[in-house]
This record gives C-alpha cells, sequence and structure tokens, in this order.
C-alpha cells in the first residue's frame, strides 16, 4: 500500500504544468535567503567571534 500511495503522489507531481514548478523554486529561493539573512542576524555562535576566551 504504501509504493502505491507513493507512486500515485508521484504521477499526481508529474502531471503538474511547468509553471508550478517555477513559482516553487522562486518562492524556495526567496525563503532560503530570509532564512539565512536572519540567522545570520541573530545567531549566537557568532557573538563570541572577535573575543578572546579566558583560559
Amino acid at each position: 500500500m504504501p509504493l502505491l500511495s507513493i507512486g500515485c503522489c508521484g504521477y499526481l507531481v508529474y502531471q503538474l504544468p511547468a509553471g508550478t514548478y517555477l513559482l516553487f523554486g522562486g518562492w524556495l529561493l526567496l525563503a532560503l535567503a530570509v532564512y539565512l539573512l536572519y540567522s545570520r542576524h541573530h545567531s549566537r555562535l557568532g557573538a563570541d567571534q572577535g573575543r578572546e576566551r579566558a583560559p
């Protein structure tokens, strides 16, 4: 049953128009840019850079 479900979903995705894939790619890139820019600005890991650690 799981293989049949995967096959049916794959068929439905295959039948989507090309514009759908382009829109999905655009939204994916936009979301990735927002995620990376937000995480770079709000990261706690990078806050210690430039400071020397006490032994």
